[in-house]
């Protein structure tokens, strides 16, 4: 959790941005579903959902689902107040082991048993946001210090890992976390998901079909152009205004 507010802080450095807040979140798992860690992030969520305002409150996990959880076992009623997107977990109806998912597998059984709204895009989904490290120095690496730092980061991470498998290696590289921003700029006539019961997620990953599961939305696809192309655009406006200034 300190890596990640390190990073955080090191981006919004390189960004230049001043006006977005940051918070740690959870620094271990759960160790029951019912479990409350406290949290900056856990508070900030309860916060957001207790405002007077009759829409749901979204929430773009990428990662572990641990403050989602600790939060709604300190405020049960912010539950069906809350939409929360997320990537994770493998294909239906079988499942099986994940990275984001085994982080936390109390707070994905407490997300799924609770009343909160999930749109979960699985990973056979994330693995279609393939780029080469050319688009990135191309499109990425050009637009002010944020782009410069941003391609840095991944072909350093490229050059210095030794991991025999990575979802970042050689000059094909997944994004894999983009879907989650991905899919809140996505029009809902799109018919790129279907709904499923949530399942019980057993300690293995694997899904156990729950009759009286919840209703909720699994991604069958994403379109990967649309949504690097946004992040390519957002990067050279920005930048563009940055100079302006």
């Amino acid at each position: 959790m300190e890596t990640n507010y390190r990073e955080l802080m090191k981006l919004m450095d390189a960004s230049g941005m001043e006006d977005v807040p940051i918070f740690r979140g959870c620094a271990r798992p759960l160790r029951s579903e019912d479990e409350i860690i406290e949290s900056e992030g856990c508070d900030l969520i309860i916060r957001e959902a207790m405002k007077e305002d009759s829409r749901p409150l979204y929430v773009a996990v990428l990662g572990t689902m641990t403050d989602i959880a600790s939060a709604i076992n300190k405020a049960p009623e912010i539950a069906d107040k809350l939409i929360v997107v997320f990537t994770g977990g493998q294909k239906y109806p079988d499942g099986g082991p994940e990275f984001n998912f085994s982080q936390d597998v109390m707070a994905v059984r407490k997300l799924f048993s609770s009343k909160a709204g999930v749109w979960q895009i699985p990973l056979q989904v994330c693995c279609t946001m393939e780029i080469t490290l050319a688009q990135l120095a191309c499109r990425v690496r050009p637009w002010g210090r944020f782009g410069r730092y941003l391609y840095g980061q991944l072909k350093e991470y490229n050059l210095n890992n030794d991991e025999p498998v990575s979802l970042r290696r050689g000059e094909n590289w997944s994004l894999g976390d983009s879907p989650t921003a991905g899919v809140l700029l996505t029009t809902e006539w799109r018919g790129n998901f279907h709904t499923e019961k949530a399942p019980i997620l057993n300690d293995d990953q694997t899904y156990t079909y729950n009759p009286e599961g919840k209703e909720i939305r699994v991604y069958d696809y994403v379109d990967p152009s649309m949504i690097l192309e946004d992040f390519y655009a957002k990067l050279e406006l920005y930048s563009e205004k940055e100079n302006a200034d």
